[in-house]
């Protein structure tokens, strides 16, 4: 059994808005798609969703997002100025 925040949710919402900024709301939703025919059968991990998103895109910016808002990590000086 997980325990999760309540505020987690908001926070998974706000997380996929910024890929979809990074990469277009159609790539996003063209990606998700392809990863759920992926792994329809299969227990993906967040590394697999990570590791599908960036290769799928080609925007590595993705990580520094799967970084903050899904692993909690405080992000550095440089991705604060971006």
């Amino acid at each position: 059994f997980r325990r999760v925040l309540f505020r987690s949710y908001g926070k998974g919402a706000q997380f996929f808005a910024r890929v979809a900024a990074l990469i277009g709301e159609d790539k996003l939703r063209e990606q998700m798609a392809a990863f759920f025919n992926s792994y329809s059968l299969q227990t993906a991990s967040t590394n697999d969703l990570e590791n599908f998103l960036v290769a799928g895109s080609g925007v590595d910016g993705i990580r520094q997002l799967f970084s903050r808002y899904v692993y909690g990590r405080k992000p550095s000086a440089d991705e604060e100025q971006k």
